[in-house]
């Protein structure tokens, strides 16, 4: 019996370990910003690899319209904000 509780106690502070990685991964992996031009909610995935600051030109998947998308970490976690891309001409 005790031998039955150890392992369940292994295998749930393994499945605990496993879950608070997974989602440590996710919340460095994606960010979200609002689309300047819809309002729509977009998630994108992030680089800690591109810098502390980046910043790129991207269409809305909704809308199409280009956005200045900017990226900030901030104590590791990613920071993520749009602004409509302005005219070139």
């Amino acid at each position: 019996m005790q031998e039955e509780n150890e392992e369940r106690e292994t295998e749930c502070r393994f499945l605990l370990k496993t879950k608070r990685q997974y989602r440590f991964r996710i919340m460095q992996d994606e960010v979200t910003y609002i689309c300047d031009a819809c309002g729509e909610e977009i998630v994108i995935p992030v680089d800690p690899a591109g810098g502390k600051t980046q910043k790129y030109t991207e269409d809305c998947p909704v809308c199409c319209n280009p956005s200045v998308i900017h990226v900030d970490w901030d104590e590791d976690e990613p920071r993520a904000w749009a602004e409509a891309e302005q005219d070139r001409f």
